[in-house]
């Protein structure tokens, strides 16, 4: 029996604008910290310390001037030859009042990460590119639409099929949301093109910004493994990513070990949570007629739900031999 605390999952989207903006603070600081450094070393000398001790003095007198209702045309005729002053001795040791400002990386936000209620293009930026990190794609899904060669196809059928599949994988790209679940399971025998039609989808889904987790069974096993073994409240930290992923990519289910009170019991797990949070799943398989078989009838049916899920039955010959 799977025991999960359950007690916090932060949405992996939400998870990453906290370390974004977690590092923008740090950032932020070490900027303003470093500018802080620069100014105490400048006006540690004599005459730029005297200078800036006139200023304040100046200003706190021209205050107290206009709190008492009396002239201060003096005192800001002062401030402008003291402030003159300082910027001839200032130049003298090679400084100027820049030096002593934060030099934020991004002048739009002061690396804030926003612009009033907005996300700031840098922010964007840093999240298109974790969102690319996290799901290393170039390393284990690296192919996408553009890689798709129709003409090193050359039975009819199948060139037909994979056409229509690629116009339908493209199609649930553009009306791909977050919010709705929209399953697929893409079953046939090995080398027919399952795992790039997946991979193709996971890429376009990344570059638009939608958070993606592309996985094999086997490795998806070891990971359900260690939060079987682990302590009950440890387990969420497993789990919780492949729970609110946007889109999740089992690719090859199947191939992986079977354990009692494991592997069922945690892709069956795994498989309702994501559509409690309407969040879709994308299966790729050799197994199809064996689903029932290999994983009982609850995954079998969640897997071939037709009233969420895009079933393909892949055939034909071994596409990578033509590569």
């Amino acid at each position: 029996m799977i025991c999960l605390m359950m007690k916090i999952i932060i949405n992996m989207r939400n998870k990453i604008y906290k370390i974004i903006l977690n590092e923008l603070q740090t950032l932020r600081k070490q900027e303003e910290l470093y500018a802080q450094k620069k100014s105490d070393i400048a006006f540690a000398i004599p005459e730029l310390k005297e200078c800036d001790k006139a200023i304040r003095l100046n200003n706190f007198e021209m205050v107290k001037a206009e709190f008492e209702g009396k002239d201060t045309s003096a005192f800001k005729q002062n401030e402008i030859e003291l402030s003159s002053m300082l910027n001839k001795s200032l130049l003298k040791y090679g400084y100027n009042y820049l030096d002593f400002e934060p030099q934020y990386t991004c002048p739009k936000c002061n690396d804030t990460g926003k612009i009033g209620n907005t996300y700031c293009e840098c922010f964007n930026s840093r999240y298109l590119a974790k969102v690319k990190s996290i799901a290393n794609l170039e390393v284990v899904a690296p192919f996408t639409f553009k890689d798709f060669d129709a003409s090193k196809i050359f039975d009819i059928s199948q060139f037909n099929f994979l056409e229509e599949t690629y116009k339908k994988a493209k199609i649930y790209c553009k009306m791909f949301s977050p919010k709705k679940t929209q399953n697929m399971l893409l079953a046939g025998p090995a080398g027919t093109g399952k795992t790039c039609v997946a991979s193709a989808i996971a890429n376009e889904l990344v570059n638009r910004g939608f958070t993606v987790i592309f996985i094999s069974s086997y490795e998806l096993f070891q990971k359900m493994k260690s939060c079987h073994f682990s302590l009950p409240e440890d387990r969420d930290q497993y789990l919780e990513d492949f729970l609110t992923v946007d889109l999740l990519i089992i690719d090859d289910l199947g191939v992986e070990p079977y354990l009692n009170n494991i592997t069922e019991e945690y892709l069956l797990l795994i498989i309702c949570e994501r559509e409690v949070n309407c969040k879709s799943t994308i299966v790729t398989t050799n197994l199809s007629d064996q689903l029932v078989e290999k994983y009982g009838e609850r995954i079998a049916y969640r897997l071939t739900n037709q009233r969420n899920t895009l079933i393909r039955i892949f055939e034909g010959n071994d596409l990578r031999s033509y590569r």
